[in-house]
Order: structure tokens, then sequence, then C-alpha cells
């Protein structure tokens, strides 16, 4: 059975780029998001969250992910600023 080609972010909602190895699926979307994402969004907001989610203390991730989801949907928006 042959995998589905993802196309949508689950993050910017757009379309997932492909790897110069021709890895279509994207990345791992976690912490940000339950889906796959595209690079730009793995490097700018995924890979940070997870490293700044291993230097917080445990009590405080809820409001982590509360501030991370009102940047998502600024991006989701298109407002970036």
């Amino acid at each position: 059975m042959v995998n589905p080609v993802i196309e949508s972010c689950s993050v910017c909602y757009g379309i997932i780029d492909t790897e110069d190895n021709g890895w279509t699926e994207g990345h791992n979307a976690e912490p940000i998001s339950d889906g796959r994402c595209c690079t730009k969004c793995n490097d700018e907001l995924v890979m940070p969250a997870r490293i700044t989610l291993l230097r917080l203390p445990e009590d405080v991730h809820d409001d982590f992910h509360r501030v991370m989801q009102l940047i998502i949907d600024k991006k989701r928006n298109g407002n970036n600023g």
C-alpha cells in the first residue's frame, strides 16, 4: 500500500515541500500540531518549541501551548507581525 502524499501543512495550511531526497510527507509537527508540517514551520516553530519545552518547567507547559496557539492562529490568518 502506498502512503498518500500529504499536501497541506497542519500549522500554516500551506503546501508541504518536497525534500531534496524526494521525501514528500513533511515533518512531525508535535508539539505544535498533531499532523505534518512544511520545512519552514518545522524550522521556525516546531524545533524551537521542542527546545523551549525541554528548558521550561512542566508547570508552565500549558501556558506555553496557549501562547504558541495564538502565534499559529496569526500565522494562519496571514498576519505575521
